[in-house]
């Protein structure tokens, strides 16, 4: 009898190993927690002590406001705490 290397064998258990199931929903959380360029220019840019309005940003980066939206969702997304002024901008 032919056993596969890595999915069966003495070596391993099957209630041990992740579920494909669970494999891909940890490969989709990691893909949503990793923040991407601009998210991360975002951040950057963001101050703990001033208001950086959202238009500003998008002027800086060159653009949208709502992409602007965005990239501070996926921020919080990946556990980062932004506080947000209406008429007044974001902060950390």
């Amino acid at each position: 009898m032919k056993t596969h290397p890595v999915t069966r064998g003495p070596h391993t258990n099957r209630d041990e190993r992740p579920s494909k199931r669970a494999l891909v929903q940890a490969s989709r959380l990691a893909a949503r927690e990793a923040l991407r360029p601009l998210s991360f220019e975002v951040l950057r840019r963001l101050n703990a002590s001033t208001f950086t309005s959202g238009a500003a940003l998008a002027r800086a980066l060159a653009v949208s406001r709502s992409t602007v939206w965005l990239a501070v969702r996926a921020i919080e997304g990946a556990g980062v705490a932004v506080a947000r002024g209406r008429g007044r901008g974001y902060r950390l």
